[in-house]
Formats: C-alpha cells, sequence, structure tokens
C-alpha cells in the first residue's frame, strides 16, 4: 500500500471517531441553562409538586418536571409541566407523560404562575389554590 492511500486511511478513521466521540459527548452533557435550572427549581419549591413527589416516590410512575417550551423572544415564560411518566415493559414498550400541573415562570423574576388550561392563560398562584380548595380546578390532585 502506498504511504498516501495509507495515510488517508487513517485520517479517515481519527476524523470518524473523533465524530463518534463528539456525539457521545453532546448525549451525556445534556443539561439545562442557568436560568432553566432556576425555573425548574422554583416550580420544585412548590408544596403541591413536593407532595406529588411524595405520592410518587416508590411507584412504577415516574413523577418529573419538564420544560415544555423556553422563553425567547416569542414566548416571554418557561413552559413547564409536572406529571408522571409511564413505560411499558420491554415486551410491551410504550411510554407516555401525564401532566398533573403546568407552570408558566417569568425568566427574570421566576416567579411561578399556573396555567389555567381552560382559559390557556397564567393565573397566580393564590388564585390557583383557591380554585383547589372550591374543586373547581381541571388538574388530577
Amino acid at each position: 500500500m502506498n504511504m498516501k492511500i495509507f495515510l488517508r486511511t487513517i485520517i479517515s478513521l481519527l476524523y470518524f471517531c473523533f465524530q463518534f466521540i463528539n456525539l457521545e459527548a453532546q448525549v451525556d452533557s445534556f443539561h439545562y441553562t442557568k436560568s432553566e435550572q432556576k425555573a425548574i427549581d422554583a416550580v420544585n419549591a412548590l408544596p403541591e409538586v413536593k407532595k406529588l413527589f411524595q405520592i410518587y416516590a416508590d411507584s412504577p410512575e415516574h413523577f418529573e418536571i419538564i420544560i415544555a417550551q423556553s422563553a425567547n423572544s416569542d414566548f416571554k415564560y418557561f413552559w413547564i409541566k409536572a406529571g408522571r411518566r409511564f413505560t411499558g415493559t420491554p415486551d410491551d414498550y410504550f411510554e407516555y407523560f401525564l401532566v398533573d400541573y403546568e407552570f408558566y415562570v417569568t425568566p427574570k423574576t421566576y416567579v411561578v404562575r399556573n396555567l389555567d388550561i381552560v382559559t390557556n392563560t397564567p393565573i397566580s398562584l393564590k388564585k390557583w389554590r383557591t380554585k383547589i380548595k372550591k374543586g373547581n380546578h381541571d388538574t388530577v390532585n
């Protein structure tokens, strides 16, 4: 084999290896931005969310908080969903996320508001809690 072909082969293999390593690093290093994490922490601090984490701690239903949408120039809130992830068995694989609560969090002040799914508008936590006490709410708990 001549030296030119040999070097090209080695360079191609190295390139492929670095691309694979880079892809693995991108997958493993996924994390939230500082702003997103602050928004998640604000929702995590709510007693209603803490209660659900306790209820589902030993359940096959994994309670999670996810960011449905980050704040940007077109959307002024972090849209955060709190709910349960269901995963089937390896033989009958399925997965879905059942939303218990939806929140909007303002990016500068991290004020949490509940998303009223009937009117599709954010409402204060005080108003949301009043609706829950009256039994007039559209959430699971």
